[in-house]
């Protein structure tokens, strides 16, 4: 009994490890799930609202250690590149009390919208962090799981909206 114990959770840790290479399970082409609700700030979020130029989509969790590395390059991000909108969805295994922080000592001022479990399960978020870059018509054209910086950022906006 204690050695298939012991098989169940190994299995269960190798296939979580496993996750950390999958991407988002949204496809590319396809328009973006959709996300209606609040920001932390309190106001009004609908994603299909920001059609009409790049969204870069970033998961993240409060509990992460890489998604709070990583934001500070998004924060850049957003300074540097104007034409696109950085959106932060944050899982809702997050602690809301503790984001505020977090993103403010980052320097982030892009919308933070906290998700439901049924949104993170239409965004098919395996792993955090995660990012998805949507062109101007809401559509995938790049997604990545793990940590990007500002660099991965710069060259996917090059490689997939130059002619959006």
């Amino acid at each position: 009994m204690r050695d298939g114990l012991i098989t169940v959770a190994i299995v269960v840790v190798v296939s979580k490890g496993l996750a950390i290479l999958r991407a988002p399970e949204v496809k590319e082409g396809v328009v973006a799930p959709p996300v209606v609700g609040t920001t932390l700030d309190g106001a009004p979020f609908d994603l299909a609202a920001l059609r009409g130029k790049p969204v870069l989509v970033n998961l993240w969790a409060t509990w992460c250690g890489p998604c709070r590395a990583e934001l500070p390059d998004l924060a850049e991000a957003d300074a540097d590149l104007p034409g696109v909108q950085v959106v932060g969805l944050m899982m809702s295994t997050s602690d809301r009390a503790a984001a505020g922080p977090l993103l403010a000592e980052a320097g982030v001022h892009f919308p933070n919208v906290p998700l439901t479990a049924r949104q993170e399960a239409a965004w098919g978020v395996s792993v955090v962090p995660s990012s998805v870059l949507l062109n101007e018509r809401g559509e995938v054209v790049w997604r990545r799981a793990g940590a990007i910086d500002k660099d991965d950022i710069a060259s996917a906006v090059a490689d997939c909206c130059a002619d959006d």
